[in-house]
């Protein structure tokens, strides 16, 4: 199997970054200074040797929700269509900018605009750059319906690294089940393993997340 697992002091592949916040604001100055932020970010991951760098979309930490259209009743949300509007250039530049460094960004499931998988979707294919992709978390979901339905979703736009977490905030968190539908989908790169929060502590939960991993893959 191509998949592996993350290591410790052998190389870095991967950087998860939550520096640059701004990277969706309306507020053009403070995009540009995310922007800017993650740049010099992108040129210290190049300089440490990984393949990828995760950067947070930034904007409100719960995404706006759609309101009635006046016209027609339907719910229509052109608040959260700006907010992706500016992600999507940010991401764009910040894709640019990682192909000369040799660095790709990626997109979690995370917070704001990330909460929900098809907006990860939509911010890489209207970038549409070979560097840009997801870093699917197998736990950062907002309810369980996503926990394996929104990381099928995101599956296919992964190719260097995927959070293989464990975090007791859901009932339902079959580590295997996750990873296979990673590799049912191609997925090739590097599984990091990342215990949040449960009934062991953080070496016995990362040795739980090493076996379940390996007997996945």
């Amino acid at each position: 199997m191509a998949a592996k697992m993350a290591s410790t002091g052998t190389y870095c592949q991967h950087i998860s970054n939550n520096a640059p916040l701004d990277l969706c604001e309306l507020d053009p100055a403070l995009r540009r200074s995310g922007i800017e932020v993650a740049k010099k970010w992108i040129e210290g991951v190049a300089v440490l040797g990984a393949k990828s760098m995760r950067v947070n979309s930034g904007g409100p930490r719960v995404a706006p929700p759609a309101v009635p259209d006046p016209a027609s009743g339907y719910p229509k949300n052109d608040l959260l269509a700006k907010y992706l509007t500016a992600c999507i250039e940010s991401f764009k530049e910040m894709a640019d900018y990682g192909g000369k460094h040799g660095v790709r960004v990626t997109l979690e499931n995370h917070w704001g605009l990330t909460a929900n998988p098809i907006n990860i979707r939509i911010v890489i294919d209207e970038v549409n750059h070979p560097y840009c992709e997801a870093s699917p978390d197998f736990c950062n979901w907002e309810h369980e319906y996503l926990m394996y339905n929104g990381l099928k979703a995101l599956a296919p736009y992964a190719h260097t690294n995927v959070h293989a977490k464990f975090w007791n905030r859901w009932k339902d968190n079959n580590v295997k089940r996750s990873v296979k539908i990673m590799t049912d989908a191609g997925y090739e790169g590097t599984f990091a393993l990342e215990y949040e929060d449960g009934p062991w502590d953080g070496i016995e939960g990362s040795k739980y997340l090493y076996k379940e991993v390996l007997a996945a893959l």
